[in-house]
């Protein structure tokens, strides 16, 4: 693993790890499947400032119709990111988490995602398409 990709892996790991042990599950029926609509595999790029940028793979599967779980993969280190929430209609979507630890959001528009990371003060930004 090169020292650019150390830099930013583990604060992605970090929040993963949180994200895993504060998630519940919860379901709600009346809710269309916005989850099925933006599960799939995107590849592109995570940039992250002062480091620059590698290539990445998205993989987002559904957990429920309103949440997913993401896993990314970044120079063979794997970082998942259970409990995303999901948002919006008609090829528009909006994906967010937070907690005390840092947030996610992002947007799947067509067959593009982007995302944004925050884990104290380490932002990490992802643009890809499927």
């Amino acid at each position: 693993m090169t020292p650019k990709v150390r830099t930013w892996i583990y604060p992605l790991l970090l929040l993963g790890f949180l994200i895993t042990v504060t998630v519940g599950c919860k379901k709600d029926e009346t809710n269309p499947d916005f989850a099925k609509a933006v599960s799939g595999t995107y590849t592109g790029t995570v940039t992250m400032a002062g480091v620059g940028s590698v290539a990445a793979v998205c993989t987002i599967a559904k957990a429920t119709e309103t949440t997913v779980n993401m896993t990314v993969v970044i120079g063979g280190s794997s970082v998942p990111l259970p409990g995303i929430t999901v948002t919006g209609s008609s090829g528009s979507y909006n994906l967010s988490y937070s907690d005390s630890s840092g947030s996610f959001t992002g947007t799947v528009v067509g067959k593009t995602l982007n995302w944004t990371l925050t884990a104290d003060s380490d932002v990490a930004v992802f643009t890809g398409t499927r």
